[in-house]
């Protein structure tokens, strides 16, 4: 049920690995959900407090069961607990968005605020091109980068263009900030774009081109 993408085998993604005692008043709630095919209650959301509470010897921790049908909704209440909370990462969040297929609105309407930066950055990556969100996953692109494209892009399109355009900037020795980065995205969302037309082996496919470059020369 841990929806962070690094995590140990219980859950666990070691964020209270140095502190050795546990304070009730502290740990919070945790969720907990009772799968009905089993029997056996689960812990949803708060794996690394129950971890500090076992190691710690403590007779009890507050919890709060959740009503699920299934343990894939078990999950997104976590998960969706955890994203309100600011807990985990943008990338742990987007991941999240991208296998539920998750909107700004639904957010809104279970009431997180879209205000808190996981859950910004999060919608704001999730729209990446699959391409470049792989690439922000592995650690091959700045996350920052991609928050401000992601944001400012919607169309995949345009998205590949502008990491092309960086990519050619940065060969070429210049240096390049997060403002530059922004400005050029914007720039790219109103350039225009042409259409060709090529013969391919499967007929004639039609193909959008952003000219931002261009109209940056």
């Amino acid at each position: 049920f841990q929806n962070k993408i690094l995590h140990g085998q219980k859950g666990t993604t070691g964020t209270l690995r140095g502190v050795q005692t546990f304070e009730p008043a502290l740990a919070g709630v945790i969720q907990v959900w009772r799968d009905p095919q089993d029997g056996k209650t689960y812990v949803v959301n708060g794996h690394n407090r129950v971890d500090l509470a076992s190691r710690a010897n403590a007779p009890a921790i507050n919890g709060m069961v959740i009503q699920a049908e299934t343990a894939e909704q078990a999950r997104a209440i976590g998960a969706l607990t955890n994203i309100a909370e600011g807990h985990g990462t943008p990338i742990d969040a987007a991941k999240f968005f991208r296998d539920t297929g998750r909107t700004e609105a639904d957010l809104q309407a279970r009431g997180l605020a879209l205000t808190d930066r996981v859950a910004r950055e999060g919608l704001a990556l999730a729209a990446l091109n699959p391409m470049l969100f792989g690439a922000v996953s592995r650690g091959e692109f700045p996350v920052e980068r991609a928050v401000i494209i992601g944001q400012r892009l919607p169309d995949h399109a345009q998205q590949l263009a502008i990491v092309a355009m960086l990519d050619r900037q940065l060969r070429a020795g210049k240096k390049l900030t997060n403002d530059v980065v922004r400005e050029l995205a914007d720039f790219t969302a109103s350039a225009p774009s042409q259409m060709t037309m090529q013969e391919t082996l499967f007929g004639t496919e039609e193909t959008s081109q952003s000219l931002a470059l261009e109209k940056a020369q």
